[in-house]
């Protein structure tokens, strides 16, 4: 157990990886890398766009590589599973907090509240999720209800400094 200024962290064992690496970047192994094609041809790549249900072939995009990226390393670290928890700001309907709560993580997760997002134009763009359902339609396994909420969804407000 690790204890500073106040907050104990439980040491979690992660296999380690080198910090420099030759190979040719990929999905089944990663570290810090860049998006390839190669990857995002890659059975890994495949497997994570099945289970957000999100289009793969023959569409290559960042942000679907992203998505595949976060949830293979949270998976080759062991993070994926019953017990683990997760906090995520700003989530609108990215389909990472379905598929962690598929697999049995509880996720606290917030988008902006709804005055705030219609006022920066997010309410409009499909991407805000308004509702806890709206965080509810990604995961390719997640049973009826598996996200819930006490209360309201959380809310973020952003003040700017208007000084």
């Amino acid at each position: 157990m690790i204890t500073n200024s106040g907050f104990s962290i439980e040491k979690t064992t992660i296999k380690h990886q080198p910090l420099i690496v030759n190979d040719e970047p990929n999905l089944t192994n990663p570290v810090s890398q860049v998006a390839t094609e190669a990857q995002c041809r890659s059975d890994a790549f495949y497997y994570w766009c099945e289970e957000t249900r999100l289009p793969h072939e023959p569409i290559f995009h960042r942000k679907l590589w992203e998505y595949a990226y976060i949830l293979q390393c949270l998976s080759e670290a062991g993070m994926m599973s019953p017990g683990r928890r997760g906090l995520g700001f700003g989530v609108g309907k990215e389909p990472l907090v379905a598929v962690m709560a598929a697999r049995g993580c509880s996720v606290v997760a917030t988008d902006l509240d709804s005055e705030e997002a219609t006022k920066q134009g997010w309410a409009g763009t499909g991407q805000y999720a308004a509702t806890l359902e709206a965080l509810n339609d990604r995961a390719r396994h997640l049973p009826p209800r598996t996200l819930r909420i006490q209360g309201e969804l959380p809310r973020c407000r952003y003040e700017q400094d208007r000084s």
